[in-house]
């Protein structure tokens, strides 16, 4: 709720908005397949639900509560802290399974992305 509740609230505009969009979906799936996979039947019960009506009221929070730039920057703080704790537990492969040229080159390909970004769209 609070990720779909940010971008809504703030003054995301629209490229800005299609990279966002992109990078939580890509999140989104990771995470929702994670709980797939650790109780299936749960998740088809309940969670799956759960999740879209979070989206959802994140949506309507954002167009339709004031909100000021302090509350902003806390529940942004949260979700970065969020995701980052989540990475760590769930995503990160543990020491057999680390592969440091990947890591590597997936760092350098987002400082490219990042930086292109910055020059093109002046974010």
């Amino acid at each position: 709720m609070l990720i779909s509740y940010i971008v809504f609230a703030s003054d995301v505009e629209t490229v800005q908005g299609v990279f966002y969009a992109l990078a939580v979906g890509l999140h989104f799936m990771s995470v929702s397949h994670d709980l797939w996979r650790e109780d299936k039947e749960r998740y088809e019960k309940v969670a799956r639900y759960v999740l879209a009506a979070g989206i959802l009221g994140g949506w309507l929070v954002g167009l339709f509560v004031p909100y000021s730039s302090l509350g902003l920057a806390v529940v942004f703080a949260f979700i970065s802290g969020a995701m980052l704790m989540n990475v760590l537990n769930k995503e990160m492969p543990n020491e057999e399974n680390a592969h440091l040229p990947t890591f590597l080159i997936s760092a350098g390909g987002y400082a490219i992305i990042a930086t292109l970004l910055k020059y093109f769209f002046q974010w």
